[in-house]
């Protein structure tokens, strides 16, 4: 509020913010997040990407498609174990030491 030197209320003030910078940005970003998304999606081979920790955080079409999924957020946020499963040829389960597939962390 706008006082006058008495104290007297004489008006108001309005701050505006011009924001298209930011939305010309969060476009731009939404528009790389897609063409990410069709480039993934486009490879006929299966991709994913897991965490440390080996927790799927990324896949694409092909993938949830050889794994059977119905969807990606069905793989996403699950271990890598969880999802592929190795067995001996007599049908017993590799032990977690023996599992072919696993996640190592690298000492740099």
């Amino acid at each position: 509020m706008l006082r006058d030197d008495g104290g007297e209320a004489i008006g108001f003030v309005n701050v505006l913010r011009d924001r298209s910078e930011q939305k010309l940005a969060t476009a731009a970003l939404r528009g790389s997040q897609r063409n990410i998304r069709l480039d993934r999606d486009s490879m006929i081979e299966g991709f994913y990407a897991v965490d440390t920790d080996g927790v799927s955080t990324l896949c694409n079409a092909a993938f949830v498609r050889m794994m059977g999924f119905a969807r990606e957020d069905d793989a996403i946020g699950r271990k890598l174990r969880d999802i592929v499963h190795h067995h001996h040829p007599d049908g017993s389960p590799y032990g977690v030491a023996d599992f072919p597939i696993s996640i190592h962390s690298l000492d740099y």
